[in-house]
């Protein structure tokens, strides 16, 4: 994987002075540290990133008004959590819940 490119969106200049310009930075490079962060699972528990070490981790976003987001979850149990169940794997579904 190469290392990733994000440019910056270019604000009003009310908004942010530093962002006047547009730009172009690396956000990510190859063999970074993820950093830590903690979720809420369903049955209210929280897990940090940081407990999962030694494991490989996928993190999803989706929406739940998404039906693209819906027909890739669906696919999620027979196409990923199933062939690699027996290995070090563990899968995070994040979603942003209307309230």
């Amino acid at each position: 994987m190469k290392n990733l490119k994000i440019a910056t969106k270019v604000l009003p200049k009310h908004q942010n002075k530093k962002l006047q310009k547009k730009t172009t930075e690396y956000l990510l490079n190859v063999n970074d540290n993820a950093k830590d962060f903690t979720l809420k699972l369903i049955d209210g528990k929280t897990i940090k990133l940081s407990d999962l070490k030694e494991k490989v981790v996928l993190v999803n976003f989706l929406a739940t008004w998404c039906a693209p987001c819906l027909q890739e979850f669906y696919d999620v149990p027979a196409k990923i959590i199933e062939p690699f169940k027996n290995d070090n794997f563990i899968f995070l579904a994040i979603s942003k819940w209307r309230s």
